[in-house]
């Protein structure tokens, strides 16, 4: 049979406990109180614990092991059993206070970006402004509240930009296939403060032959300084950089081929964000301020070749005139005028009128021998010949037009065009429409493109 043992504890020795700390299930460092009321129930210690295992270990209706009531300290009581959630706990259960944290921390993120466009657009160092910008607009674009910040990213990029723009300076003259031109293409990158403009130096270019610069003579352009490792912005096609005083120089490659062309100096400027690429697409078109273009012109090295005209025409009732020879006429004096010193007419109706060019190469070759490479032959005809209501006449002619080599054995050129011309009487028409499509039209087709 065990007997009882009633252990009586001094007064003193509780009073001594009742500073100090006892151990609990999860732990030390909770404060333990003897009784509502006493000395102790204002003082609070933070438990070294996490707030959770504080509540669910010691809630403050379980006795401690020396019979006190354990309490957690922060927070507010909870409904089942008293113990205080932690002020962390609150956001957490707070959506929206969430959120906005969220926010914050994204604007924090993106103000380098920021700082680091502004002082790229002091210096007016476009690439380094849209990197930065395109940094800045990645953090913000997946949050609508962020979208305000975004437009004003874009909107000092684009008022940036939109006070710079190309002028032309100058450009060297036209010049034949195969042979260099004389001197460089020449243009100005400027930058305008309210009337006045000053060059802007560094402004990088990029240039091609037309717009699409995808001509085989086009200038063959060094790759382009690699992109930053956080953006995906493509590399631009020519990575040319203004000088101090504002200039692009550009020396030409010797063109291999005939043509009436333009060169163009464009921004050589991009970015992932799709309003900013449409922005820098758009200045950069081809009336844009970022884009100006020169006249890339080089003419046909086969005016030293010898060569033979022979063109058949055709009257207002669809019959080949047989008893001269207009358009071959009107061609004839204004190519002599460009320097084909070695050329003239022959005339092969039948064989052109019965549309066998074999017939008509072979008729050719047995008239020419050996002393004609380059034949120009095709037919001229009345499309169209009325006469308005003002009494005046219209005309309209079309012309196809072939190149054969002898030498070569293959064509080398062809084009269709038309003409047209209005004059008082219908012979007068026909004669000025003749004119203007053998004598200009062609004449330059065949100069520049020959």
């Amino acid at each position: 049979m065990h007997r009882r043992v009633l252990c009586v504890i001094p007064l003193a020795l509780c009073m001594l406990a009742s500073c100090a700390s006892v151990e609990t299930a999860a732990g030390t460092g909770t404060v333990v109180r003897y009784g509502a009321g006493s000395a102790e129930d204002s003082s609070a210690i933070k438990s070294s614990t996490s707030p959770a295992s504080v509540t669910a270990s010691a809630p403050a209706s379980a006795p401690a092991k020396d019979g006190a009531a354990v309490e957690p300290v922060s927070g507010k009581k909870t409904a089942k059993t008293g113990a205080k959630t932690p002020d962390s706990e609150k956001n957490r259960n707070d959506p929206a206070a969430e959120r906005a944290k969220l926010v914050d921390a994204v604007r924090a993120q993106a103000l380098p970006y920021e700082e680091a466009l502004e002082e790229a657009l002091c210096v007016f160092d476009f690439p380094a402004a849209l990197a930065a910008a395109d940094q800045a607009l990645a953090q913000y674009a997946p949050y609508a509240e962020c979208a305000e910040s975004a437009a004003s990213v874009r909107e000092r990029l684009q008022e940036a930009l939109s006070a710079v723009s190309l002028v032309p300076v100058d450009y060297p003259a036209e010049t034949a296939a195969g042979t260099a031109f004389r001197k460089p293409f020449r243009i100005k990158a400027v930058r305008r403060s309210g009337e006045e403009s000053a060059p802007l130096a560094g402004f990088p270019v990029r240039i091609g032959l037309g717009l699409d610069s995808a001509d085989a003579s086009a200038p063959a352009a060094p790759a382009a300084p690699a992109a930053p490792a956080a953006s995906a912005a493509p590399s631009a096609p020519a990575a040319h950089v203004a000088g101090a005083d504002g200039i692009v120089s550009f020396q030409a490659p010797v063109p291999q081929k005939a043509g009436k062309d333009t060169l163009v100096f464009s921004a050589a400027l991009s970015s992932v964000d799709p309003e900013l690429s449409a922005s820098i697409a758009d200045l950069a078109s081809e009336n844009g301020p970022l884009s100006v273009s020169l006249p890339h012109t080089v003419f046909t090295n086969a005016k030293r070749h010898s060569t033979t005209i022979s063109i058949l025409d055709y009257d207002k009732n669809g019959k080949p005139i047989r008893s001269s020879n207009p358009s071959a006429t009107a061609l004839l004096k204004p190519l002599v005028q460009r320097g084909f010193g070695r050329i003239g007419m022959a005339d092969f109706p039948d064989q052109i009128a019965a549309g066998d060019s074999a017939v008509l190469f072979k008729a050719a070759k047995s008239l020419f021998g050996s002393s004609v490479r380059r034949f120009i032959w095709g037919t001229v005809k009345i499309a169209s010949l009325e006469q308005g209501v003002d009494n005046t006449w219209t005309c309209i002619l079309s012309a196809e037009i072939a190149v054969h080599d002898f030498v070569d054995n293959a064509e080398v050129f062809s084009v269709t065009l038309e003409g047209s011309a209005t004059a008082k009487t219908e012979a007068s028409a026909i004669t000025a429409a003749r004119a203007k499509l053998a004598g200009e039209l062609l004449v330059d087709a065949l100069y520049y493109g020959m």
